[in-house]
């Protein structure tokens, strides 16, 4: 019983820490789009 709650709870975790990362590379990869086009345009 203690293993199935140890192992959800570290799986939500993960889930987390994947979302986070997700979002950080959208963001990264938004960052980067806007530089490009910037030196484009500039």
């Amino acid at each position: 019983m203690g293993n199935k709650e140890d192992f959800y709870s570290k799986s939500q975790l993960e889930r987390n820490m994947l979302q986070k990362l997700i979002k950080f590379s959208i963001e990264n990869k938004l960052t980067i789009g806007i530089l490009t086009v910037a030196l484009i345009i500039w």
